[in-house]
C-alpha cells in the first residue's frame, strides 16, 4: 500500500506540473511550494529524504519551452525553473546539500568498488573539463572573448556539470552512511517510472498536448523523464521478473508513437536499441565477444534484406505523428546507401547532415589544433564550420549568438558535444560505460538499471530534469556490488505479481 501511495504521488505532482506550467499564478504558488518542500527536507531531514524529494520534484517538471509549448518564448513556471532567477536556485539548493555530504565524501575514496570509481573518475572528467576551459580561453580559442554572449554557454555548462556532479556525490554519501538507502532509492524509482506513464496516459485523455505542422505532429506537454519508460520493458528479464514492467514499458512506446516529446531521434535510437536488448535476453545463448559479434552481423544482414525490399520513400506504417515518421524516414535514408556516396550523403536531408557534420567538424578541428585532442576544449568549447552541405544557420538551428558569430557551441549532437569538450579521454569515458551497462543487462547478472540510465549521457550537459537516468545508472552499479541484488527486486516485485 505504500508503495501505491509512492504512485500515487508521482501521479498527482506530474498532473500538476504539466497541466498548469503556463497557467499563471497558480504555477507560481505550485513551484515555490516544490521548492519549499524540497528546502525544508534539506534542512530538517535526513540528506536521502532530501535527494528523494529532489529527484522527484526535478524529474517530474516541465523545463524546456520548446518542448513543452513549441514556443521558446512561452511563459512558463516549475520546480526547475522559476521566474527571474531561471535554474540558479538549483545549484544553490545542490551547493548547499553538498556542504552537507563534504564531511563523508573521503570515505568514498577509501572504498573501490563500481559506483565508486565510476564516481571517481566522473570528477576528475569535471576538473579536466574546467582546466581544459582555462587553457581555452587564455590562448582565445576562435575568438571567444571578443564574442559578446558566447561566455554564457561556458557558464551553462559549468552549472550543468555542477548538478550532475553533485547528484552523483551525494547518492554515494546516501549509499554509504545510510544502511538501507538502496531499497528506498530501488522503491522510488519503481513508483516513479510507472507514475510517469501512467500520468502520460491522463494527460493524453485530457488533450493536454499541442499540434505542429499544420496539424500533422501532436506534440505531449509532459515531463522529459517520460522519454525513458520505454526501456522499463527490459526489467521484465530481471530474475524476479514482473509482466508489469512489460505491460507499461508498451504502453509508453504506444503513447510516444503517436504523441512525441519532441526528441523523436534518441526515441528511435533508444527503442531499436531496447528492442535488440530484449531479443538478446530472450534467447537462450551464453553471450560472449564471438556471440555478440555474430547477433550483430545478424542484424546488419536484416537491415540490408530491409534495404533492397523497401523501394519507396517512405516506409510504409501506420504512424499518425509527422516528427516520429520523419525520424523514421531518416533513419532508412540512413541504411539506404548508395555506390556514389555524394549522392547518398546529399539525400539524408539536413537534420542528419548537421548531426553528422557537427561530429565531422570537431574532428577537423582537433586535426588543426590537435593539443586539444585528448582533453578537449572544456566547458563551452567551440567549433567553427569547416565543412558540410547542411545550412547551420537556419532558423532554430543555432542562437543567434552562434549564427553571428559563426562559431558554435551548443551542438545537437551529444557525442559531438561530449568530444569537443571533453576530448579524447572524456569520450572514451562514456563509451566504456556505455560497453559496460550493455554487459550488464545481457549478462547472467540481468542488470538493467545501468542500460537504461545510460541515456541520459545524451542529456546530462542540458535538461536537469532527466538526471533521474544518472540516478538510474549509478543505482545499477552499485547494485552490482551488493550480494541482496535479488532480494531487493524481489521485495519490490511482490507488489505486482
Amino acid at each position: 500500500m505504500e508503495r501505491k501511495r509512492g504512485i500515487l504521488v508521482v501521479i498527482i505532482i506530474t498532473l500538476l506540473n504539466s497541466m498548469y506550467a503556463d497557467v499563471m499564478p497558480f504555477s507560481l504558488i505550485l513551484s515555490l511550494l516544490e521548492v519549499g518542500i524540497v528546502l525544508y527536507c534539506l534542512i530538517f531531514k535526513r540528506l536521502s529524504t532530501f535527494f528523494i524529494a529532489f529527484l522527484l520534484m526535478s524529474g517530474t517538471s516541465i523545463e524546456n519551452p520548446i518542448y513543452a509549448f513549441g514556443d521558446r518564448n512561452q511563459k512558463f513556471c516549475s520546480f526547475i525553473m522559476l521566474p527571474g532567477i531561471a535554474s540558479y536556485h538549483i545549484y544553490c539548493i545542490l551547493l548547499f546539500a553538498d556542504l552537507r555530504a563534504v564531511k563523508h565524501i573521503h570515505k568514498i575514496f577509501r572504498k573501490n568498488t563500481e559506483i565508486t570509481r565510476f564516481t571517481k573518475s566522473f570528477l576528475l572528467l569535471f576538473l579536466l573539463q574546467l582546466l581544459s576551459m582555462g587553457v581555452t580561453y587564455l590562448y582565445n580559442d576562435n575568438g571567444v572573448l571578443e564574442i559578446d554572449g558566447l561566455f554564457n554557454y561556458t557558464v551553462r555548462d559549468v552549472l550543468f556539470m555542477i548538478v550532475t556532479v553533485s547528484i552523483v556525490m551525494i547518492m554515494n554519501v546516501c549509499f554509504i552512511i545510510e544502511k538501507d538507502f538502496d531499497r528506498k532509492l530501488l522503491s522510488f524509482l519503481v513508483n516513479f517510472l510507472f507514475g510517469v506513464v501512467i500520468t502520460a496516459g491522463i494527460l493524453v485523455y485530457n488533450h493536454n498536448y499541442y499540434v505542429k505542422q499544420m496539424g500533422a505532429t501532436k506534440q505531449l506537454t509532459c515531463t522529459l523523464a517520460l522519454l525513458i519508460t520505454p526501456t522499463m520493458v527490459l526489467l521484465f528479464w530481471t530474475k524476479k521478473r514482473s509482466v508489469w514492467y512489460l505491460v507499461y514499458g508498451v504502453i509508453s512506446i504506444l503513447i510516444q508513437r503517436e504523441y512525441t516529446l519532441g526528441i523523436a531521434g534518441t526515441w528511435w535510437l533508444m527503442i531499436c536499441v531496447t528492442a535488440i536488448l530484449f531479443i538478446m535476453c530472450s534467447l537462450p545463448v551464453k553471450w560472449n565477444a564471438k556471440e555478440v559479434v555474430k547477433f550483430i552481423l545478424v542484424i546488419v544482414g536484416i537491415m540490408c534484406i530491409l534495404r533492397f525490399m523497401s523501394k519507396e520513400e517512405r516506409m510504409p506504417n501506420d504512424i499518425n505523428n509527422y516528427q516520429v515518421q520523419y525520424k523514421l524516414d531518416a533513419f532508412k535514408r540512413i541504411i539506404n546507401w548508395d555506390s556514389d556516396i555524394k549522392k547518398w550523403y546529399l539525400g539524408l536531408g539536413d537534420s542528419i547532415q548537421a548531426r553528422l557534420e557537427e561530429v565531422i567538424n570537431v574532428l577537423i578541428e582537433f586535426y588543426h589544433k590537435p593539443w586539444f585532442f585528448l582533453t578537449g576544449k572544456g566547458f563551452g568549447g567551440t567549433v567553427l564550420k569547416h565543412w558540410g552541405a547542411s545550412d547551420w544557420n537556419g532558423k532554430d538551428t543555432y542562437s543567434q549568438v552562434q549564427i553571428s558569430s559563426e562559431v558554435y557551441s551548443v551542438l545537437h549532437t551529444g557525442i559531438a558535444e561530449i568530444f569537443l569538450n571533453a576530448g579524447a579521454i572524456g569520450l572514451f569515458f562514456y563509451i566504456h560505460i556505455i560497453i559496460i551497462s550493455i554487459k550488464k543487462a545481457i549478462s547472467k547478472e540481468r542488470n538493467m538499471w545501468c542500460i537504461m540510465g545510460v541515456w541520459g549521457i545524451l542529456f546530462f550537459h542540458q535538461v536537469i530534469s532527466l538526471n533521474i537516468t544518472l540516478v538510474m545508472l549509478c543505482y545499477g552499479l552499485y547494485v552490482s556490488n551488493s550480494n541482496t541484488y535479488e532480494d531487493k527486486c524481489e521485495d519490490i516485485f511482490k507488489v505486482w505479481i
